[in-house]
């Protein structure tokens, strides 16, 4: 038998332009934002770049389907297959 445990709501409410919790992450509008945006630019939502000194840069699809945004990372947030390519 399994022990369930109830959900507590937060203490003193919620402020205006506070996060919203999303019951799964297909609720979100922006994942969904990023989903279409996939899908119509038939490109992967994030890019890393590597620069002449060795650091790295993450961009970010945009609507126009080229990557922009972009903002320094270290290696170690870079997946292994990209960053030893």
């Amino acid at each position: 038998m399994t022990k369930k445990t109830k959900r507590r709501p937060a203490k003193g409410g919620t402020k205006a332009g506070a996060n919203v919790l999303f019951a799964t992450l297909s609720d979100d509008p922006a994942t969904n934002a990023i989903a279409d945006r996939v899908a119509r630019c038939n490109k992967p939502p994030l890019k890393w770049l590597r620069q002449a000194d060795g650091s790295w840069l993450e961009c970010s699809l945009r609507s126009d389907c080229t990557y922009g945004n972009c903002h320094e990372v270290s290696a170690n947030e870079v997946p292994a297959e990209i960053r030893n390519a």
